[in-house]
């Protein structure tokens, strides 16, 4: 079975970007990393030190841009504050794909101050991350590996409450769970990008559609 896919980068300050011209034949669109919140027991809410230049020129090479967000939110009210910040960051642009949460361990050794939580509350803390964005406008999706959407987060909750999904998993075979988007590799090349990338399939062209009318058809 062949499903229409789209070619979709994602990157962050751990990319070097040197020719977004070059990346804009190469790749549909790109999902660039907002911000995240910080390690530490603080837990400071923090701009990902290359994403105005990366949104900026993604925008002015005229690629599609989603962003993506790393939550470590260990209540529902630090959920909202990290949607909040993130809302912030992102109100300049028009973004044409979704914003994603980035649900996966954060620290070196799962030393992020999230990564002992349990499923349950990661689970809680992430929809209501998802909903406070979505109540700004936005559509969202959840991002995680295969074996961290059954095992460390409840995917299928997110599912029930509209929120789509986009799964990594490095592997010639697509995941086992219905998705939006499949990244399947670490380790892709792409013009104008030095180093290993991020690559994934996507199933839906938000672009072809109107990003405000798939909005509506999902969330009513």
């Amino acid at each position: 079975e062949t499903m229409a896919s789209i070619k979709v980068l994602d990157v962050s300050h751990h990319n070097t970007v040197t020719d977004w011209d070059k990346v804009a034949k190469a790749v549909d669109a790109v999902i660039i990393r907002a911000g995240f919140r910080g390690y530490g027991a603080a837990g400071s809410l923090t701009t990902d030190n290359k994403f105005k230049a990366y949104i900026a020129g993604a925008i002015k090479a005229g690629i599609p841009v989603g962003i993506y967000w790393c939550s470590q939110a260990l209540s529902d009210a630090e959920a909202q504050a990290e949607a909040a910040y993130c809302r912030a960051l992102i109100a300049p642009y028009k973004l044409q794909y979704p914003v994603y949460l980035d649900s996966e361990h954060m620290g070196p050794g799962g030393s992020g101050r999230a990564d002992k939580i349990s499923k349950a509350r990661r689970t809680q803390y992430g929809l209501a991350f998802c909903r406070a964005m979505q109540g700004y406008g936005y559509m969202v999706v959840l991002y995680c590996s295969e074996s961290w959407y059954k095992s460390e987060i409840d995917g299928a909750a997110f599912a029930a409450a509209g929120f789509e999904t986009w799964v990594a998993k490095y592997s010639s075979s697509k995941p086992s769970m219905p998705c939006d988007a499949w990244q399947y590799t670490s380790s892709g090349k792409v013009e104008g990008v030095s180093g290993n990338v991020d690559l994934s399939h996507f199933y839906v062209d938000y672009v072809a559609g109107d990003y405000r009318e798939a909005v509506q058809k999902r969330f009513g």
